[in-house]
């Protein structure tokens, strides 16, 4: 019997382990996640409250981050190897001892992270405007090109042309989307927020 607790003891264990461990990992990429997207939105002003992302939406978009983050986990790990201490944070330890080389390592990783990944974020938008990734394409999806049909006038956008009473947009590029509106950016000219419902019709375009 007691064999039996012990191997039960252990599968609980680990179980518990791993799901600490895909707790911290998932709550780690939703932060970067997050920063991430608020400094990409930050480059078209647009308030990243105003997209409804879901936590998985953002989690996945850290991976745009992918390359970056490794080489900085890497340098991290490296840092708390020369401190020589181990690489696995305890919670204790950083709150407790928090004076200690490993907890002074982690928070200024945290705080490198805070700091630098929204202008990543928003170099990486306008990078993406401009069309001049190159090594790093595999990760960048492209921004769609659209052209917007509306029946009326569109606040602050001057038509490209008027056809059959319908307002013709051409060479916008949508940058986001909510449940009322269509966030739209046009080149040399800035962002533009127009309401769903005064648009008839939106259209891929081949070219922005």
């Amino acid at each position: 019997m007691s064999g039996e607790r012990k191997e039960a003891g252990s599968v609980i264990a680990v179980i518990s382990s791993l799901a600490a461990a895909t707790a911290v990992t998932s709550g780690f990429l939703f932060y970067i996640g997050y920063l991430f997207l608020r400094g990409f939105y930050r480059a078209f002003n647009i308030p990243i409250e105003l997209l409804e992302f879901t936590p998985q939406d953002v989690i996945a978009e850290s991976g745009t981050l992918l390359v970056p983050l490794l080489l900085f986990v890497a340098l991290y790990v490296l840092l708390i190897r020369m401190i020589g201490r181990s690489a696995v944070i305890g919670l204790q330890t950083l709150f407790w001892s928090w004076k200690s080389p490993m907890a002074i390592a982690s928070i200024a990783f945290i705080l490198v992270l805070t700091l630098t990944i929204p202008p990543t974020g928003e170099w990486f938008a306008k990078r993406l405007l401009s069309q001049r990734f190159t090594a790093y394409n595999f990760l960048a999806k492209p921004l769609p090109s659209v052209r917007l049909f509306a029946k009326e006038p569109l606040f602050a956008l001057a038509p490209d042309t008027v056809t059959n009473e319908m307002h013709v947009y051409n060479h916008l590029i949508l940058v986001a989307a909510n449940k009322e509106y269509y966030f739209l950016h046009k080149k040399d000219s800035g962002t533009y927020v127009i309401p769903k419902k005064d648009v008839s019709v939106i259209l891929s375009s081949s070219a922005p």
